[in-house]
């Protein structure tokens, strides 16, 4: 039952750096798309964040937007801070790619909260292997263990 929870806590590990890995791995540039006063309209994050690369658009119900974000966020991320600010979060886990993807399978509404939903289902399960291998360490291999089951 240990060698499951070990390698249950590796593989949920590799799993949250390869997502976070995918997110940012092709997208180290962070060129504003809007004037600085535009980008000082909107809290934070802001806007820089959706242009992610320059050189790739989204194109949904034939209106072009920089990414899968940006069309969750309709074109306008001073709208809703919230949204905004969730999708920011978002794009730390999950690449523009896989917002894309989202946004076609679901469409913008559901794609943004089916988006969110994966999001707090990889924290929830990091939290739990995390917590899991605390509580293993200091019941079944930290050298007060032995004092604890006496």
């Amino acid at each position: 039952m240990r060698a499951m929870t070990k390698y249950g806590s590796i593989l949920t590990i590799t799993l949250c750096a390869l997502l976070a890995h995918d997110a940012h791995a092709t997208n180290t540039t962070y060129a504003s798309t809007t004037t600085a006063a535009a980008a000082s309209e909107v809290p934070f994050p802001g806007s820089s964040w959706l242009a992610y690369d320059n050189n790739r658009t989204f194109l949904y119900d034939d209106v072009t937007y920089l990414s899968g974000y940006d069309a969750m966020l309709k074109g306008d991320p001073g709208a809703n801070p919230v949204r905004n600010f969730n999708a920011w979060i978002n794009s730390f886990i999950f690449s523009p790619a896989t917002a894309e993807q989202f946004v076609e399978y679901f469409g913008i509404e559901m794609g943004y909260y089916a988006l969110s939903y994966c999001r707090n289902f990889v924290a929830g399960a990091f939290v739990y292997y995390v917590t899991s291998a605390i509580f293993h360490y200091f019941c079944y291999v930290h050298p007060q263990s032995k004092e604890i089951f006496k």
